[in-house]
């Protein structure tokens, strides 16, 4: 890209002689990696996401910029975009508990633990049916009877005084 130096005519108002400047029409801009702008709001966004390698890195630099118009991408890999594992298998979770919207209240609603990740998921960012571990359920995590002794114990006592 050659940039070329440019000329411009300037005459003030209250004068007579007319003046020249000359310089080159660069603009001042700054270029962030994407692990940079995390936590950042942007008003103007130019990306180049052609070598993105990290899942979740085209979410964190597109959800940048405050207007989605002032949003430009030059060049992007498709197969380079990918989505972190363990949010892969929390929509397939949302998806398949769904059918329970409405019918339990929250105490027999089937909850995911950590990690909803399937165990057999090495790495691997391919779309397949894997084995999850088992649904709990809210009472599956409900503290132990002695841990709930202890809590009755420690509570503390309202005492009712009388003012006779």
């Amino acid at each position: 890209m050659n940039i070329m130096r440019q000329r411009w005519k300037i005459t003030p108002k209250h004068q007579t002689a007319d003046s020249f400047r000359i310089q080159l029409p660069l603009d001042l801009a700054y270029a962030l990696t994407i692990h940079k702008t995390q936590g950042l709001t942007l008003d103007d966004v130019i990306l180049d996401m052609k070598h993105v390698w990290q899942s979740g890195q085209a979410y964190v630099a597109m959800s940048r910029v405050r207007n989605d118009e002032n949003l430009k991408i030059l060049s992007y890999d498709r197969s380079n975009i990918k989505i972190d594992p363990y949010y892969k298998a929390l929509i397939k979770w949302f998806i398949d508990v769904d059918h329970f919207h409405g019918q339990f209240n929250k105490e027999s609603r089937p909850i995911p633990i950590e990690p909803v990740v399937p165990k057999n998921l090495h790495g691997d960012d391919e779309d397949s049916d894997n084995e999850y571990g088992e649904s709990h359920t809210y009472e599956d995590f409900q503290p132990p009877e002695p841990v709930r002794d202890f809590v009755k114990e420690t509570q503390p006592k309202i005492v009712q005084m009388s003012s006779s």
